[in-house]
């Protein structure tokens, strides 16, 4: 098996559990901080107390601080409800986009100072490469920082990956829970 026919391989294997470490790796096009706060609310004095029919001029404006409904991502996936959905959905669309980024990550966390050792049997084997278990998963997500920089950097240098990466942050794959 040639060295690129293994590394498509890999990618077939590992892509359902590694597509959630797209949002957290090296996804550099997502908007927004994901933080969610409350408005403060507070009741007027009279609240309690009902006119039975209360006049225009006495009807409240709308409250300055109500902040407007967040506006649906705008991005070619942006209507999947889930990350890996979403991620799947930027997938399909640019798919030698995703093999560039997803090849990139994979090699990445294959080396000797990432996750060669928890993902030996796993998504690191050469030979008969699967879906990352346990050991290989908490290994992957510990090392994300250390392969975001060189995964970033081939993808950057790729217009399929960056297409790629582009409908991940339009699409705010990365704020979708799963």
């Amino acid at each position: 098996m040639g060295r690129g026919s293994m590394k498509t391989s890999r990618i077939s294997h590992a892509l359902a559990s590694i597509v959630s470490l797209v949002a957290l790796a090296a996804c550099s096009s997502s908007k927004g901080s994901g933080i969610v706060t409350d408005a403060m609310h507070t009741e007027p004095e009279d609240a309690g107390t009902v006119d039975a029919a209360p006049d225009s001029a006495t009807v409240a404006p709308p409250k300055k601080d109500a902040a407007p409904p967040p506006a649906p991502p705008t991005g070619e996936c942006g209507a999947e409800p889930t990350q890996t959905a979403c991620v799947t959905c930027c997938s399909n669309k640019h798919e030698d986009g995703a093999g560039v980024y997803f090849v990139a990550l994979i090699d990445c966390m294959c080396l000797a100072d990432n996750c060669a050792k928890d993902c030996a049997a796993t998504i690191c084997d050469p030979n008969s490469p699967k879906n990352p278990d346990a050991a290989c998963n908490t290994c992957i997500t510990s090392k994300n920082a250390a392969c975001a920089a060189s995964t970033k950097a081939t993808c950057t240098a790729d217009p399929g990956c960056v297409a790629f990466d582009t409908c991940v942050g339009q699409s705010s794959c990365p704020a979708k829970g799963n």
